[in-house]
């Protein structure tokens, strides 16, 4: 098993709260005391493969999860924890910055506080998610997040042409707590353009996106020179779709409940215009955009 001090410096290194540190660790050391072997096998599987099968982890983690009586998804942000320091050693084997491993690693936490509003444990908000993080096809640069991926259809844009499997650039957009301004923006454009400079189209950077904050509806309900709208504005929107109902909105309110309207926080213009458009019945949506750099 990974000694508890691993955990105590990885909190530390990480900035984790204080509340997030006791919890873990305290279903840590339940999953230590009665599933110890099983937890090892699962950690071996990765330190011996990056490309190991998650799908069986996962299974493992559940089975984890109903012996020792720890939700699920802690047992698994506890599992990512444990290997972060083998995914480490591929970083260094495949000769990629620490920093960058610091950074993608630093994911996890992000996600555990979402997890926490929304499920009220501290964990992984999805087991899936973080896995192109430890297989090192998803990487955090600057303030955003990358991968590599297909484009979905035929499309041609400053005149590069796009076809279903032309490989561009994927952009995630991590809550860190701190703004994305302007400049982080273009900064992390620039690093993952260097980074993944083995993919570009006619020597240039082609980005996509796909999320509720490129609803071309929010240009009307975001203030000029917003952080948000200046990420909007930078992609050429090729399809846009509308939700079936306001589930995704937890996104804006940080709260799985989203029925009774009157509960949800409005305590910025955006919370506001999204109660108002969810009080008149309006559909909210998503957009998919290309962005070249």
């Amino acid at each position: 098993m990974v000694s508890e001090n691993y955990f105590i410096r990885f909190f530390m290194d990480f900035d984790y709260p204080i509340e997030a540190r006791q919890s873990i660790l305290s279903d840590y050391i339940k999953i230590r005391d009665i599933s110890s072997n099983e937890f090892t096998n699962i950690v071996k599987m990765y330190e011996e493969n990056i490309n190991c099968d998650f799908n069986k982890i996962f299974e493992h983690i559940k089975e984890i999860s109903k012996k020792s009586n720890v939700h699920e998804l802690s047992v698994g942000l506890i599992y990512y924890i444990a290997i972060s320091e083998q995914l480490k050693k591929y970083y260094i084997k495949n000769n990629v910055s620490l920093a960058i491993w610091k950074n993608s690693v630093f994911d996890l936490k992000y996600k555990m506080i979402k997890c926490k509003y929304l499920h009220g444990v501290y964990g992984a908000i999805k087991l899936s998610w973080p896995v192109g993080f430890f297989k090192m096809r998803k990487f955090g640069l600057g303030k955003l997040q990358f991968e590599i991926i297909d484009f979905r259809r035929d499309f041609i844009i400053d005149g590069i042409v796009l076809k279903p499997n032309s490989k561009v650039i994927n952009v995630h957009i991590p809550r860190t707590g701190s703004p994305l301004d302007r400049k982080s923006m273009l900064d992390a454009y620039k690093m993952a353009k260097e980074f993944f400079s083995n993919v570009f189209i006619d020597n240039k950077a082609v980005f996509v996106c796909e999320s509720w904050m490129l609803w071309e509806r929010n240009k009307e309900i975001l203030k000029p020179g917003s952080n948000l709208l200046s990420f909007i504005n930078d992609y050429k929107i090729v399809e846009t779709g509308e939700y079936p109902d306001y589930k995704e909105t937890w996104r804006i309110f940080d709260t799985p409940n989203v029925d009774d309207l009157e509960k949800l926080p409005q305590n910025t213009s955006l919370q506001r215009a999204y109660v108002d458009i969810m009080k008149k019945g309006e559909k909210t949506g998503w957009a998919y955009g290309v962005f070249v750099l």
